[in-house]
């Protein structure tokens, strides 16, 4: 389980940016998203846990999490 203190612990280690296009997050835009999804066996631990901005974690939903960030040009 995770708590809104974790929450924005994860928002500082990642500088306010968004895990994966970098775009500035704020307290309104920013939204948690489970690196392992839950549909694929993601826990809701703080350390499956990563801020997105609301595009991507729109568009990674229940992807893999390597697949995804592949498909975005961020892993070879």
């Amino acid at each position: 389980k995770h708590t809104v203190a974790d929450v924005r612990a994860i928002l500082e280690a990642q500088r306010h940016r968004c895990a994966y296009c970098r775009v500035k997050l704020t307290g309104d835009t920013a939204e948690v998203d489970h690196i392992a999804p839950l549909a694929r066996g993601g826990t809701n631990d703080r350390r499956n846990l990563q801020a997105t901005c609301g595009d991507c974690n729109r568009r990674k939903f229940a992807k893999d999490p390597i697949d995804f960030a592949q498909a975005n040009g961020l892993l070879l």
